[in-house]
């Protein structure tokens, strides 16, 4: 299967706009299948190359994250991420690869160092799940929320969002089912979150609003997953994320995963 990501963000601090645009392809092949799971080798594609020439640590930085795949993950009989399979192998890889590449660079040390800093977060599997799952597409893809009970208004459902360079906000929301009677069901999560204080503290230093409080903050995410009741599986998943502070910060970030032909 392969899937078409498209990741956007905006943000704006002090009227001053940042735009950021990916696309890329992740193919998931099955490597094994049983009832109580299944094995993929996931593999990304890159259809269109940020520029980042002009930044050498962040072209390393993305240099040593593409040497991450290929990978193999586990997931349960529901979809979920359960571990990455046979990480010990995929890390010594990974390792062997990335000192390939140290001399490719002018400031060969510079870039020692930034490959063994990397390399300090994934080298615990716990550690290395933790920072892919920081990344929307991996933190959508494997997003199955159970539908809430309507009956049960003090029941809801968690999805915590990476905010660029910032940190990650929990979002308790409600996830429904908007067309029942559907071929292709939609299975919608919203939220709207006060935010964190460590979070709004974090926005603050940058943003240079030190007056604000947690009620001038305004936070929405809203997912929705496309699932086709006759094939069986997810055609389509989107997220948006809208964090907006009075007269002073504002950060948008959408995703789109769609399964291509």
């Amino acid at each position: 299967m392969i899937f078409e990501i498209v990741e956007r963000i905006d943000c704006t601090i002090n009227n001053l706009v940042q735009k950021i645009e990916k696309k890329f392809n992740i193919d998931f092949s099955i490597q094994q299948n049983t009832e109580q799971g299944k094995v993929y080798l996931v593999n990304k594609i890159i259809e269109k190359k940020e520029n980042i020439k002009e930044n050498v640590f962040l072209e390393v930085l993305a240099t040593l994250e593409a040497l991450t795949y290929p990978l193999k993950i586990e997931t349960d009989s529901n979809g979920n991420l359960k571990n990455f399979f046979e990480f010990d192998n995929w890390l010594q890889e990974w390792q062997k690869n990335s000192e390939c590449i140290i001399n490719e660079f002018e400031d060969s040390e510079n870039v020692k160092n930034i490959r063994n800093q990397y390399y300090d977060i994934i080298k615990n599997e716990a550690a290395f799940t933790k920072s892919k799952l920081k990344e929307p597409y991996w933190n959508l893809f494997f997003f199955n929320p159970s539908i809430d009970d309507k009956n049960k208004p003090d029941i809801g459902t968690t999805l915590v969002w990476n905010i660029k360079s910032i940190g990650s906000q929990a979002c308790i929301g409600r996830t429904k089912i908007l067309n029942p009677a559907s071929k292709e069901i939609i299975v919608s999560f919203e939220s709207n979150q006060e935010i964190e204080k460590n979070i709004l503290e974090k926005i603050k230093g940058k943003a240079n609003k030190k007056g604000t409080e947690q009620e001038e903050v305004k936070i929405k995410l809203v997912t929705e997953s496309y699932f086709d009741t006759i094939e069986k599986k997810i055609k389509k998943k989107k997220a948006n994320f809208h964090l907006a502070m009075k007269n002073g910060f504002t950060y948008k970030e959408e995703i789109t995963i769609t399964l291509k032909q």
